[in-house]
């Protein structure tokens, strides 16, 4: 193989003239050295920036050659661009000016790269931006644009592997093995790029002709000539007359892995008590640890005997999840089955693909488990397939297309295996599964529909994993067998029962949604209803039914909105809030609504017949398409229809709580009121409710469907935190309990420093002192350290202020600064962190302050910038205590500090995860040092952490030396 490289040495100057000299005769003697087969030119560049005003310049070339999956040649060069190389690129590359300064200019090289890539197919990793800018760059200096056909990896590797977290170069370098020296050098890039261009091809070629054939008629949607990838596996595929695999079935144009079910063997093991029997029953996957060893014991003895509740204080650290799934494995040899639920998704995936495997390997027998949630997780295949009979743009092909290769592999249908940072696109909303009642036992896919094989394997399964939100709603199904049930981070569950009941309705959003409707409707202009009439689609007189039915929705709720607005907002005055929050109750709205009953039952009754057409709409939509007995117009408009119908239901689906039975169930734990513009009444009006308090509905709606219930989380710190943690969950004062020690060396994984001298939050700081000070303080840790950093915050507003601050002074371009709200979503900015290769910096606030999982270097340090108590002046806050100071009790101390203490001990929870961490705690807020409560915060830290109390500008200084000691 020949290596041709240009470097940046004076030595290399005539060499280079050399290509350049005789470019022509280079390539010949280039492609003789070649097989006769199509050659790839994988190629990768670095610039100056990425802007396409043309202003930018090359700094460096690099390309490796492939044929028949083979690499048979490189070159690379680093490029001179004629100026400074911006420090953000020197940071991200490596590459420096002093690096390129004898290199040879773009002009110099521009014949060689020329003559390298003619006739050759152009593949790059994201396409797009390589493509152009090289093109851009010859056009500059007079050479005619690349006129090659291209491929892009980003693409395929969409399609061949649709379950990565990631498909970034490096990501996807780490995923799948890949050697990836040196990151965002365009030499390393371009070899990893042609590595990952070469097993693509291969899991093309492992595909059936059935899946090919398919992937093949949506693929005009890929970039460039990308298709021809999946056109030659699909070609190669259908010479070989290979049959579908007895693994595998085709139903219209899917390949599905068919639907198996587990046997269990018979076995009857006794359950390991002793040191020595559950050593050899360990031996060789885990260690004997003796806190982990007696939370198994526990357990398993608890679900032996009568006490139904039992509350488990579990570190982080101590091997919790095995303490209580290797008992429930032997409960399930008597016969006893067991649920367990988690707060989080991240939670529960982690359980299922970390800690059942190491089960089955611990465990001498069989068991099975299944993993429940709401329906809308899973893919309905009848409306799938559906929609690839539907006109859609590029971006939903290429969807379409990794969901086509995922049902390939996946078993359980489940669409978060995607792992997408957002479901929110339209294809998700038509095909998401809406339950079993929605299904038609004549369609071809019924047998094979995920949501039914699931519920069939759950009756049998061994073990039910879920999370707190579909068990408080299904801990009825769940609990029919009398099964056990483990709460996994148990202190959750309360907050997650009270979002339950918590549903908004927007009336402004409904009249919305229908006016949209009725414009489609009643529209003359091109292809209209009309013309589905004339093509006998549905008759006149359906039309009007249907028609009708939307105009009652859009006339009668803007009727019942403007009722609200009169009795509860103009009579109220004005205020100079934006937006206020009017309390009500349901005697309040039950009230209003009986008042104007002849309007809410025609709106109730036009919805209820509306959702019946829709759905009579669908299926004679989706028959007509079968048969092929709709234009592209008819076809088109149908599309649109029934995704503005789907918008108008969505905004609908929480007029139930408006019925009278709904309201006359609500008690005194219901919340109910108006969020409004007091003085704006164009602005949407929503009437909102929510539980106050969620111990009463766990005893009613949950506890009572278990046999044993165990609680696990991190509960019980402090006598505040815990008489908080038994009142919310509502527990008795003496319910059995047990706490078990971590096994984390504090003293010397993880060191605290806490501000002194922060400004008095309860003095008339304004925001913008207090957004200075963060800025400052965040500046000076950043510029001396360089630790992977989360940042936790109280506020989205204070985020983006802060961030702001950092990029005004230029530190976003020293160190990668992602912000939550402001460039990424939670699920974006989680993925992009975990992932990350450099040393990043995470300003989040909400769910970064749990249920997320940084070990080892993916968190180095932690910066609490506020201690996290909520807001008093919300009206739920409000309406709490003082329901609270009714019954005697002191709002601050009962409630609002335990909760700041519970979530401040989650956040710090972050930080050491495995007895290889080691981290960092900063918090700016001198409030834990200097308030009388402060105590109540530092006691739910570990004993033995190391806590310095210094003035914040000694901080960075100490996170330095801290650094160093660690040896980060």
């Amino acid at each position: 193989m020949v290596n041709l490289k240009v470097g940046n040495q004076k030595r290399n100057a005539e060499h280079r003239l050399e290509f350049l000299g005789d470019s022509a005769n280079f390539k010949t003697k280039l492609v003789k050295k070649m097989s006769n087969l199509q050659t790839y030119a994988v190629v990768d560049l670095e610039m100056t920036g990425t802007n396409p005003n043309g202003s930018e310049r090359l700094i460096q070339f690099s390309c490796v050659f492939t044929e028949g999956n083979k690499i048979v040649n490189t070159f690379s060069t680093l490029i001179n661009p004629l100026r400074k190389i911006p420090e953000d690129v020197q940071n991200l590359t490596n590459i420096t000016d002093k690096d390129v300064k004898n290199a040879p200019t773009f002009d110099e090289v521009a014949g060689t790269i020329y003559a390298l890539l003619s006739d050759t197919v152009f593949v790059a990793h994201n396409i797009e931006l390589d493509y152009r800018f090289l093109n851009s760059e010859f056009e500059r200096i007079g050479f005619p644009k690349l006129d090659l056909e291209g491929i892009d990896t980003v693409q395929l590797a969409q399609i061949a592997f649709p379950t990565l977290a990631s498909y970034r170069l490096g990501d996807l370098a780490h995923f799948l093995g890949f050697k990836h020296k040196h990151p965002h050098h365009a030499d390393s890039d371009a070899f990893v790029t042609a590595e990952l261009f070469i097993l693509l091809q291969k899991k093309l070629a492992s595909m059936p002709e059935a899946l090919l054939k398919s992937l093949l008629k949506l693929s005009d949607a890929l970039l460039y000539e990308t298709k021809q990838c999946i056109l030659q596996a699909y070609e190669n595929k259908r010479k070989q007359y290979e049959m579908l695999d007895k693994e595998h079935i085709e139903v219209d144009g899917i390949v599905l892995r068919r639907p198996r079910f587990e046997v269990k063997k018979g076995f009857n093991d006794k359950f390991p008590k002793t040191e020595a029997e559950q050593s050899r029953l360990f031996a060789g996957v885990i260690d004997w640890r003796k806190e982990q060893a007696k939370m198994m014991n526990d357990i398993y003895e608890h679900f032996n005997d009568d006490e139904k509740m039992l509350l488990v204080q579990a570190p982080t650290g101590m091997g919790k999840t095995l303490g209580y799934l290797v008992p429930g494995a032997y409960q399930a040899q008597e016969g006893a089955s067991t649920v367990v639920s988690t707060s989080t998704t991240a939670l529960l995936d982690q359980i299922v693909k970390e800690s059942v495997p190491l089960l089955k390997k611990i465990v001498p027998f069989d068991f099975t488990c299944e993993v429940m949630k709401g329906s809308g997780h899973y893919i309905d295949l009848e409306k799938f397939s559906h929609t690839l009979k539907i006109p859609m743009n590029n971006q939903t092909r290429l969807l379409q297309m990794r969901i086509l290769s995922w049902l390939w592999q996946t078993t359980t249908g489940d669409m978060d295996e995607l792992r997408l940072t957002t479901y929110r696109a339209q294809l998700f909303k038509m095909i998401k599964h809406a339950g079993v009642g929605s299904l038609s036992d004549k369609s071809a896919f019924y047998g094979l529909d995920f949501v039914r094989l699931r519920d069939v394997r759950v009756k049998f399964a061994d073990f039910v994993f879920t999370n707190h939100s579909y068990l408080v709603r299904h801990a009825e199904e769940m609990g029919k067998k009398k099964a056990n049930l483990i709460l996994d981070e148990a202190q959750n569950i309360p907050s997650v029962a009270m979002e339950q009941g918590g549903s908004v309705f927007d009336f402004d959003l409904v009249k919305i949604y229908s006016d949209t409707l009725l414009v489609s409707m009643e529209s003359r202009i091109s292809f209209s209803f009309e013309g589905l009439i004339r093509q006998h689609f549905l008759t006149k007189n359906e039309y009007r039914t249907i028609l009708r039915n939307i105009q009652i929705i859009d006339h009668s709720v803007p009727f019942i909105r403007e009722k609200f607005w009169e009795r509860y907002v103009r009579t109220k005055g004005g205020s100079k809030k934006e937006f206020v929050e009017t309390l009500l109750s349901p005697n309040k709205v039950l009230g209003l609504l009986k008042e104007n009953f002849a309007i809410f039952l025609k709106t109730t009754k036009a919805y209820t017949e509306l959702l019946g057409q829709m759905t009579e709409m669908k299926q004679r939509f989706f028959r007509a398409l079968d048969a092929g007995t709709l234009d592209h117009e008819a076809v088109n408009l149908l599309t649109d229809w029934f995704i503005d119908c789907e918008k108008l239901v969505e905004s609908m689906e929480k007029w139930h709580l408006l019925e009278f039975s709904e309201l006359e169930k609500m008690d005194e734990t219901t919340l109910v009121w108006m969020k409004h513009s007091p003085n704006n009444p164009k602005t949407h009006l929503r009437l909102c409710f929510s539980r106050l308090e969620a111990g009463k509905y766990l005893e009613e709606r949950v506890y009572g469907y278990f046999n044993h219930i165990v609680m696990c989380g991190a509960l019980l710190f402090t006598k505040k935190t815990e008489d908080y943690t038994k009142d919310q969950l509502r527990l008795d004062n003496d319910v059995l309990t047990k706490r078990y020690q971590s096994e984390f060396d504090y003293a010397h994984q993880a060191r605290a420093v806490f501000a002194t001298d922060s400004p008095d939050l309860s003095s008339m700081l304004s925001k913008a002192e207090y957004h200075a000070y963060l800025t400052d303080a965040l500046a000076g840790i950043i510029e001396k350290t360089s630790l992977q950093t989360l940042v936790l915050f109280n506020s989205l507003e204070d985020i983006e202020a802060v961030y702001n601050g950092l990029s005004i002074r230029g530190l976003n371009k020293k160190r990668e600064i992602l912000a939550q709200g402001v460039n990424g979503t939670p699920e974006k900015l989680k993925k992009r962190f975990v992932l990350t290769s450099s040393k990043s910096i995470l300003l989040g606030a909400g769910s970064f302050w749990e249920g997320i999982d940084l070990p080892e270097e993916k968190l180095e340090l932690l910066v609490i910038t506020r201690l996290p108590f909520q807001s008093p002046d919300s009206l739920i806050n409000k309406v709490r205590y003082r329901n609270v100071q009714a019954k005697g009790h002191n709002p601050f101390s009962t409630v609002s500090l335990p909760e700041a203490a519970l979530k401040f001990r989650q956040g710090f929870g972050r930080l050491i995860r495995t007895k290889d961490d080691h981290g960092i705690l900063a918090v700016l807020d001198s409030r834990i040092v200097n308030k009388r409560y402060a105590h109540e915060f530092t006691d739910t830290l570990p004993k033995d952490l190391r806590i310095d109390r210094v003035e914040m500008k000694d901080i960075p200084e100490i996170i330095r030396d801290t650094e160093k000691d660690f040896g980060f």
